[in-house]
């Protein structure tokens, strides 16, 4: 039998844990919809320049990453984005697009829905032809799936 020793915690079944709790599980789920509603996403979508947009999303995707757990009830106007962003001609907004499915694959777990999962896996298989976002997408696909 392995005794534990300092700085170690004897869990559930005499498990050794190393007495740190997964963040995940410590912090309350974010709802993002609250702040990044459908009206915020429209006037996102109605931006001219790509600039512009893109640090819009980026915004999105650093309020994302930084609340390490996101509810992902309610995000259906975030996946027609998500959508709008990765079909987009420029392609630095479809890497935007790409980080902000892998932010949300990241913090929402599971909870992130099998539809849109495959909604979203569709549009990255078709992604994959494009030699330019060939390995972003294919590393996007994983982090859906995985």
């Amino acid at each position: 039998m392995i005794t534990p020793h300092v700085g170690m915690n004897v869990g559930e079944n005499n498990i050794i844990t190393d007495g740190e709790e997964d963040l995940y599980s410590i912090k309350q789920p974010v709802c993002i919809t609250g702040k990044y509603n459908h009206t915020w996403i429209e006037s996102v979508k109605k931006i001219p320049k790509w600039a512009d947009k893109k640090v819009k999303i980026e915004e999105l995707i650093h309020y994302i990453t930084t609340s390490i757990n996101v509810d992902c009830k309610d995000i259906y106007d975030i996946c027609s984005l998500i959508k709008i962003l990765i079909n987009d001609n420029i392609l630095a907004i479809n890497v935007c697009g790409l980080r902000l499915v892998n932010s949300l694959c990241q913090t929402g777990r599971k909870g992130f829905r099998q539809s849109l999962k495959s909604e979203i896996a569709q549009i990255l298989f078709m992604k994959l032809k494009d030699k330019k976002l060939n390995t972003e997408s294919l590393n996007t696909l994983l982090q859906v799936y995985i």
